[in-house]
Protein backbone atom coordinates (compact mmCIF):
# COMPACT_ATOMS: atom_id res chain seq x y z
CA UNK A 1 0.00 0.00 0.00
CA UNK A 2 2.88 2.16 0.49
CA UNK A 3 4.34 1.75 -2.31
CA UNK A 4 1.09 2.72 -3.73
CA UNK A 5 0.50 6.20 -2.15
CA UNK A 6 4.53 6.95 -2.72
CA UNK A 7 4.02 6.11 -6.72
CA UNK A 8 0.57 7.97 -7.10
CA UNK A 9 2.19 11.03 -5.29
CA UNK A 10 4.82 10.79 -8.29
CA UNK A 11 2.63 10.51 -10.71
CA UNK A 12 0.38 13.74 -9.49
CA UNK A 13 3.74 15.97 -9.22
CA UNK A 14 4.17 14.59 -12.70
CA UNK A 15 0.70 14.75 -14.69
CA UNK A 16 -1.36 16.53 -11.98
CA UNK A 17 -1.84 19.83 -14.12
CA UNK A 18 -3.43 17.23 -16.39
CA UNK A 19 -6.18 16.01 -14.01
CA UNK A 20 -9.67 18.88 -13.62
CA UNK A 21 -9.37 20.77 -10.72
CA UNK A 22 -11.64 18.63 -8.65
CA UNK A 23 -9.80 15.43 -9.88
CA UNK A 24 -6.40 16.98 -8.67
CA UNK A 25 -8.03 17.97 -5.13
CA UNK A 26 -10.08 15.22 -4.10
CA UNK A 27 -6.39 13.20 -5.19
CA UNK A 28 -3.95 15.52 -3.47
CA UNK A 29 -6.09 16.05 -0.14
CA UNK A 30 -6.43 11.86 0.37
CA UNK A 31 -2.85 10.51 -0.69
CA UNK A 32 -0.76 14.10 0.03
CA UNK A 33 -2.72 15.45 3.15
CA UNK A 34 -4.16 12.30 4.33
CA UNK A 35 -7.65 13.25 4.71
CA UNK A 36 -10.77 11.15 4.77
CA UNK A 37 -13.06 10.57 2.42
CA UNK A 38 -15.36 12.59 4.44
CA UNK A 39 -13.32 15.24 5.47
CA UNK A 40 -12.71 15.96 1.68
CA UNK A 41 -16.44 15.73 0.93
CA UNK A 42 -16.86 18.71 3.69
CA UNK A 43 -14.59 20.41 2.21
CA UNK A 44 -15.63 20.00 -0.49
CA UNK A 45 -19.50 20.26 -0.27
CA UNK A 46 -19.85 16.76 -1.99
CA UNK A 47 -20.61 13.32 -1.29
CA UNK A 48 -18.94 10.71 -0.13
CA UNK A 49 -19.34 8.61 -3.34
CA UNK A 50 -18.38 12.12 -5.63
CA UNK A 51 -14.40 12.40 -3.77
CA UNK A 52 -14.26 8.44 -4.36
CA UNK A 53 -15.69 9.04 -7.53
CA UNK A 54 -13.20 11.50 -8.19
CA UNK A 55 -10.17 9.80 -6.74
CA UNK A 56 -10.72 6.85 -8.72
CA UNK A 57 -10.85 8.51 -12.13
CA UNK A 58 -7.77 10.50 -11.24
CA UNK A 59 -5.87 7.76 -10.20
CA UNK A 60 -7.42 5.90 -13.77
CA UNK A 61 -5.70 9.14 -15.55
CA UNK A 62 -2.55 9.25 -14.22
CA UNK A 63 -1.62 5.15 -14.78
CA UNK A 64 -3.38 5.97 -18.45
CA UNK A 65 -0.95 8.91 -19.10
CA UNK A 66 2.13 7.17 -17.23
CA UNK A 67 1.28 4.11 -19.30
CA UNK A 68 1.95 6.15 -22.74
CA UNK A 69 4.64 8.72 -21.68
CA UNK A 70 6.73 6.70 -18.66
CA UNK A 71 7.77 9.65 -16.96
CA UNK A 72 7.41 7.33 -13.59
CA UNK A 73 10.33 5.06 -15.09
CA UNK A 74 12.31 8.16 -16.13
CA UNK A 75 11.95 10.19 -12.56
CA UNK A 76 12.89 7.17 -11.18
CA UNK A 77 16.04 6.30 -13.00
CA UNK A 78 16.93 10.36 -12.82
CA UNK A 79 16.70 9.96 -8.91
CA UNK A 80 18.87 6.74 -8.74
CA UNK A 81 21.61 8.12 -10.91
CA UNK A 82 21.94 11.35 -9.08
CA UNK A 83 21.99 9.41 -5.51
CA UNK A 84 24.94 7.30 -7.32
CA UNK A 85 26.62 10.43 -8.20
CA UNK A 86 26.41 11.82 -4.73
CA UNK A 87 27.81 8.33 -3.15
CA UNK A 88 30.55 8.72 -5.48
CA UNK A 89 31.11 12.38 -5.32
CA UNK A 90 31.35 11.78 -1.04
CA UNK A 91 33.36 8.77 -1.53
CA UNK A 92 35.92 10.57 -3.51
CA UNK A 93 35.67 14.00 -0.94
CA UNK A 94 36.28 11.54 1.61
CA UNK A 95 39.88 10.33 -0.04
CA UNK A 96 41.05 13.60 -0.94
CA UNK A 97 42.05 17.20 1.07
CA UNK A 98 39.04 19.48 -0.53
CA UNK A 99 37.53 22.46 1.39
CA UNK A 100 33.95 21.48 3.55
CA UNK A 101 32.20 24.30 1.48
CA UNK A 102 33.17 22.87 -2.09
CA UNK A 103 31.59 19.86 -0.95
CA UNK A 104 28.62 21.17 0.75
CA UNK A 105 28.18 23.63 -2.45
CA UNK A 106 27.64 20.62 -4.75
CA UNK A 107 25.77 18.06 -2.28
CA UNK A 108 23.33 21.72 -2.38
CA UNK A 109 23.50 21.78 -5.97
CA UNK A 110 22.98 17.83 -6.24
CA UNK A 111 20.13 17.93 -3.86
CA UNK A 112 18.48 21.11 -6.27
CA UNK A 113 18.74 18.52 -9.18
CA UNK A 114 17.14 16.38 -6.97
CA UNK A 115 14.14 18.13 -6.50
CA UNK A 116 13.56 18.91 -10.34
Amino acid sequence: MEDEVVKISILLEIYGSLLTEKQYNSINQYYNEDLSLSEIAEEQEISRQAVRDNISKAKERLFSFDEKLHLYDSFLKQDEIIDNIQKELEKAFSDISIKKNTLKRIKQDLDSLKKL
